[in-house]
Protein backbone atom coordinates (compact mmCIF):
# COMPACT_ATOMS: atom_id res chain seq x y z
CA UNK A 1 0.00 0.00 0.00
CA UNK A 2 1.64 3.16 -0.84
CA UNK A 3 -0.44 5.72 1.56
CA UNK A 4 -2.63 4.98 4.89
CA UNK A 5 -5.57 7.37 5.59
CA UNK A 6 -8.34 7.20 8.16
CA UNK A 7 -11.38 9.92 8.38
CA UNK A 8 -12.49 10.89 11.20
CA UNK A 9 -15.69 13.59 11.65
CA UNK A 10 -14.73 16.77 12.40
CA UNK A 11 -16.45 20.52 12.76
CA UNK A 12 -15.22 22.16 9.64
CA UNK A 13 -13.57 25.10 11.76
CA UNK A 14 -11.11 22.86 13.60
CA UNK A 15 -7.77 22.54 13.49
CA UNK A 16 -7.08 19.11 12.21
CA UNK A 17 -3.93 16.79 11.79
CA UNK A 18 -3.50 13.54 10.22
CA UNK A 19 -0.56 11.23 8.50
CA UNK A 20 -0.24 10.25 5.21
CA UNK A 21 2.62 6.97 5.00
CA UNK A 22 4.49 6.66 1.94
CA UNK A 23 7.19 4.71 0.94
CA UNK A 24 9.75 6.80 2.56
CA UNK A 25 8.06 8.03 5.79
CA UNK A 26 5.53 9.78 7.24
CA UNK A 27 3.90 13.47 6.03
CA UNK A 28 1.63 14.83 8.74
CA UNK A 29 -0.82 17.59 7.61
CA UNK A 30 -2.26 20.02 9.17
CA UNK A 31 -5.83 21.97 8.41
CA UNK A 32 -7.97 24.81 9.78
CA UNK A 33 -11.33 25.23 8.49
CA UNK A 34 -11.24 24.60 4.38
CA UNK A 35 -7.37 25.37 3.96
CA UNK A 36 -4.05 23.16 4.43
CA UNK A 37 -1.43 25.11 7.05
CA UNK A 38 1.08 22.85 6.76
CA UNK A 39 3.02 19.38 5.77
CA UNK A 40 5.48 18.58 7.51
CA UNK A 41 7.86 14.95 7.20
CA UNK A 42 8.06 12.49 10.57
CA UNK A 43 10.02 10.15 8.96
CA UNK A 44 9.53 6.25 9.07
CA UNK A 45 8.23 4.44 11.71
CA UNK A 46 6.08 7.69 13.18
CA UNK A 47 2.82 7.37 15.19
CA UNK A 48 -0.15 7.34 13.34
CA UNK A 49 -3.09 9.75 15.67
CA UNK A 50 -5.46 10.31 12.11
CA UNK A 51 -7.98 12.85 12.32
CA UNK A 52 -8.72 14.65 9.06
CA UNK A 53 -11.29 16.59 6.78
CA UNK A 54 -12.01 16.70 3.36
CA UNK A 55 -9.34 19.15 2.09
CA UNK A 56 -6.94 16.22 3.53
CA UNK A 57 -8.03 13.67 2.12
CA UNK A 58 -7.07 15.28 -1.12
CA UNK A 59 -3.28 16.14 0.26
CA UNK A 60 -3.27 12.30 1.17
CA UNK A 61 -4.48 11.48 -2.65
CA UNK A 62 -2.14 13.94 -4.07
CA UNK A 63 1.06 12.70 -2.29
CA UNK A 64 -0.29 8.60 -3.28
CA UNK A 65 -0.32 9.76 -7.00
CA UNK A 66 3.27 11.41 -6.95
CA UNK A 67 5.08 8.31 -4.87
CA UNK A 68 3.54 6.51 -7.88
CA UNK A 69 5.34 8.21 -10.61
CA UNK A 70 2.81 10.25 -11.82
CA UNK A 71 2.62 14.36 -11.97
CA UNK A 72 -0.50 15.30 -9.94
CA UNK A 73 -0.71 18.56 -11.09
CA UNK A 74 -2.23 16.68 -14.21
CA UNK A 75 -5.25 15.48 -12.17
CA UNK A 76 -5.44 18.38 -9.24
CA UNK A 77 -5.90 22.24 -8.76
CA UNK A 78 -3.26 24.32 -6.56
CA UNK A 79 -4.37 27.00 -4.91
CA UNK A 80 -2.65 30.10 -3.08
CA UNK A 81 -4.84 31.61 -0.68
CA UNK A 82 -4.20 34.78 1.73
CA UNK A 83 -6.48 36.27 3.69
CA UNK A 84 -8.84 33.38 2.17
CA UNK A 85 -8.66 35.44 -1.33
CA UNK A 86 -7.15 33.15 -3.93
CA UNK A 87 -4.00 35.10 -5.24
CA UNK A 88 -2.72 32.04 -7.62
CA UNK A 89 -3.78 28.86 -9.16
CA UNK A 90 -1.84 25.73 -10.70
CA UNK A 91 -2.22 22.79 -11.74
CA UNK A 92 -5.36 21.25 -14.07
CA UNK A 93 -7.63 24.79 -15.20
CA UNK A 94 -8.92 22.93 -17.92
CA UNK A 95 -11.54 21.18 -15.81
CA UNK A 96 -14.71 23.12 -14.28
CA UNK A 97 -16.50 19.67 -12.41
CA UNK A 98 -14.65 17.04 -11.18
CA UNK A 99 -11.06 18.47 -9.90
CA UNK A 100 -10.00 18.05 -6.42
CA UNK A 101 -8.40 21.35 -5.39
CA UNK A 102 -5.90 22.39 -2.70
CA UNK A 103 -6.22 25.37 -1.20
CA UNK A 104 -2.87 26.54 0.66
CA UNK A 105 -2.98 29.01 3.30
CA UNK A 106 0.24 31.14 2.14
CA UNK A 107 -0.31 33.66 4.96
CA UNK A 108 2.83 35.22 6.07
CA UNK A 109 4.76 34.75 3.23
CA UNK A 110 5.91 38.05 2.32
CA UNK A 111 5.79 39.18 -1.60
CA UNK A 112 9.41 38.03 -2.34
CA UNK A 113 8.53 34.50 -1.23
CA UNK A 114 5.29 34.10 -2.75
CA UNK A 115 6.77 35.18 -6.32
CA UNK A 116 9.53 32.93 -5.34
CA UNK A 117 6.33 29.94 -4.93
CA UNK A 118 4.75 30.45 -7.58
CA UNK A 119 7.21 30.38 -10.08
CA UNK A 120 8.51 27.44 -8.63
CA UNK A 121 5.53 25.56 -9.51
CA UNK A 122 5.78 26.35 -13.24
CA UNK A 123 9.07 23.85 -12.87
CA UNK A 124 6.96 20.81 -14.21
CA UNK A 125 7.28 17.51 -12.65
CA UNK A 126 10.64 15.74 -13.63
CA UNK A 127 12.46 19.32 -14.19
CA UNK A 128 14.68 20.71 -11.67
CA UNK A 129 16.26 24.69 -11.61
CA UNK A 130 19.34 26.28 -9.34
CA UNK A 131 18.72 28.37 -6.80
CA UNK A 132 20.02 31.17 -8.67
CA UNK A 133 17.77 30.16 -11.77
CA UNK A 134 14.58 30.40 -9.27
CA UNK A 135 15.21 33.74 -8.06
CA UNK A 136 16.32 35.17 -11.48
CA UNK A 137 12.61 33.45 -12.78
CA UNK A 138 10.98 34.83 -9.78
CA UNK A 139 12.24 38.56 -10.87
CA UNK A 140 14.90 38.23 -7.98
CA UNK A 141 18.21 38.33 -9.95
CA UNK A 142 21.03 37.77 -7.74
CA UNK A 143 18.80 36.78 -4.34
CA UNK A 144 19.77 32.78 -4.71
CA UNK A 145 20.11 32.68 -1.25
CA UNK A 146 16.69 33.99 -0.30
CA UNK A 147 15.28 31.30 -2.48
CA UNK A 148 17.21 29.06 -0.56
CA UNK A 149 16.10 30.64 2.76
CA UNK A 150 12.25 30.57 0.95
CA UNK A 151 13.31 26.61 0.34
CA UNK A 152 13.90 25.87 3.70
CA UNK A 153 10.89 27.53 5.30
CA UNK A 154 8.29 25.88 2.97
CA UNK A 155 5.30 24.70 4.82
CA UNK A 156 3.67 22.74 1.89
CA UNK A 157 7.24 19.75 0.65
CA UNK A 158 6.20 18.18 -2.36
CA UNK A 159 2.84 20.20 -3.30
CA UNK A 160 5.01 22.93 -3.85
CA UNK A 161 8.48 21.05 -5.29
CA UNK A 162 11.53 22.98 -3.36
CA UNK A 163 12.64 18.94 -4.04
CA UNK A 164 13.20 20.68 -7.56
CA UNK A 165 15.69 23.34 -6.86
CA UNK A 166 19.55 22.02 -6.66
CA UNK A 167 22.99 23.28 -7.06
CA UNK A 168 24.09 25.39 -9.64
CA UNK A 169 26.85 22.53 -10.21
CA UNK A 170 24.04 19.58 -10.41
CA UNK A 171 24.01 18.33 -6.94
CA UNK A 172 21.36 18.01 -4.81
CA UNK A 173 21.76 20.69 -1.99
CA UNK A 174 19.73 20.97 0.63
CA UNK A 175 16.43 20.22 2.11
CA UNK A 176 15.24 20.39 5.29
CA UNK A 177 13.45 17.58 6.19
CA UNK A 178 16.01 15.04 4.99
CA UNK A 179 18.80 15.23 2.80
CA UNK A 180 18.38 11.86 1.67
CA UNK A 181 14.66 12.46 0.62
CA UNK A 182 15.40 14.96 -1.94
CA UNK A 183 17.48 12.72 -3.59
CA UNK A 184 14.31 9.93 -3.83
CA UNK A 185 12.15 12.40 -4.58
CA UNK A 186 14.19 13.07 -7.81
CA UNK A 187 14.69 9.84 -8.51
CA UNK A 188 10.82 9.26 -8.65
CA UNK A 189 10.75 12.34 -10.93
CA UNK A 190 13.83 11.18 -13.05
CA UNK A 191 12.17 7.12 -13.49
CA UNK A 192 8.79 9.17 -15.09
CA UNK A 193 11.03 10.45 -18.15
CA UNK A 194 8.77 13.41 -18.48
CA UNK A 195 10.85 16.24 -17.69
CA UNK A 196 14.22 18.24 -18.82
CA UNK A 197 16.52 20.42 -16.11
CA UNK A 198 16.63 23.88 -16.12
CA UNK A 199 19.18 25.83 -14.87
Amino acid sequence: MIYEYEKKDQAVNASADHHCVTPFGVYSIRSGGQLIKGISFQGAGSSLPVSAQSNDEAVSLFLTSFFQGNDPLKEFRVLFLKNHERIASFGNMSKSDGIMELRLDMAGFSPAALAVYSSLMGVRYGATISYGGLAERAGLKGAARFVGSCMARNRFPVIIPCHRVIKADGSPGYYTPDPKLKKHLLQIESLSGNGVAHR
